[in-house]
C-alpha cells in the first residue's frame, strides 16, 4: 500500500512487457528478411530459367540459319556458327535481349537476302555496274548484241594474222558480280527468239 511521503516507486510494482514486445519485432523484422531472401532466390530461379530456355531457343534458331542453304547461312556456317559448341560459346554474356535482337537481325537479313534473290538486280545496281565498266581496267569488256554475252577482245595467237582476234569470257570475278549477267541482257539490241516444241516465242 502506497503511504504519502514514502520514497517507494509504485511504478516498479507493475509488470514489464516491454521485452514480449521487442521480441515481437524482432521476429517480425526476421520474418520479413527470410521472405524477402525466399522470394530473391524464386525470382533469381525464375531469371536463371527463363536465361537457360532462351540460351536453348537462340542455339536452335542459329543452327537453323546456319543450316539453311542461303546467304545467311552460307555466312554463319564461315565462321563456324554451324557448330553446337561455336553457337554456345558466341552468346557467351549476351542477355536474353541481345539475344533476342540478334536472332530479329538475321531474320530480317534473311527476308531481305531471300526479296533480292526473287528480284537480284535493281536500278541502282546496272548503275553501279555501267559505272564500273566505264573505267580504263575495264574498256575491254564488250556485250555481244544479240545474246548478251559479255566478252573480251584478244589477239589470237592461233593464226599469223597481226591484227587477228578473238572473243574470250572476261575474269570469273568479273562474271560472279551480283546483276552482270542481268546487264549484260539489258545490252541486247535485238530479239532472243526461243523455241518452246515448234512454237517460236521471242523473249
Amino acid at each position: 500500500m502506497f503511504l504519502g511521503g514514502s520514497k517507494l516507486r509504485p511504478e516498479l510494482g507493475r509488470p514489464d512487457y516491454s521485452g514480449f514486445a521487442n521480441a515481437a519485432t524482432i521476429q517480425a523484422e526476421s520474418m520479413a528478411r527470410i521472405g524477402a531472401s525466399i522470394a530473391g532466390a524464386a525470382k533469381d530461379y525464375q531469371d536463371k530459367k527463363e536465361l537457360k530456355e532462351a540460351n536453348k531457343l537462340f542455339d536452335q534458331m542459329i543452327k537453323g540459319f546456319a543450316d539453311s542453304d542461303s546467304v545467311i547461312g552460307r555466312s554463319l556456317q564461315s565462321v563456324g556458327l554451324d557448330d553446337p559448341k561455336t553457337i554456345s560459346a558466341s552468346r557467351a554474356g549476351l542477355g536474353r535481349k541481345q539475344m533476342l535482337e540478334f536472332i530479329n537481325f538475321l531474320t530480317e537479313a534473311e527476308v531481305k537476302s531471300t526479296a533480292q534473290q526473287r528480284d537480284p538486280t535493281t536500278a541502282a545496281d546496272m548503275t553501279s555496274i555501267g559505272n564500273m565498266l566505264q573505267r580504263p581496267e575495264f574498256k575491254n569488256i564488250q556485250f555481244d548484241e544479240s545474246t548478251g554475252e559479255a566478252y573480251m577482245e584478244v589477239p589470237n595467237k592461233d593464226t599469223l594474222m597481226p591484227f587477228d582476234k578473238k572473243r574470250v569470257p572476261p575474269p570469273a570475278m568479273m562474271q560472279n558480280i551480283p546483276g552482270f549477267k542481268d546487264y549484260g541482257q539489258a545490252q541486247r539490241t535485238t530479239s532472243e527468239v526461243a523455241d518452246y516444241a515448234g512454237m517460236k516465242i521471242i523473249k
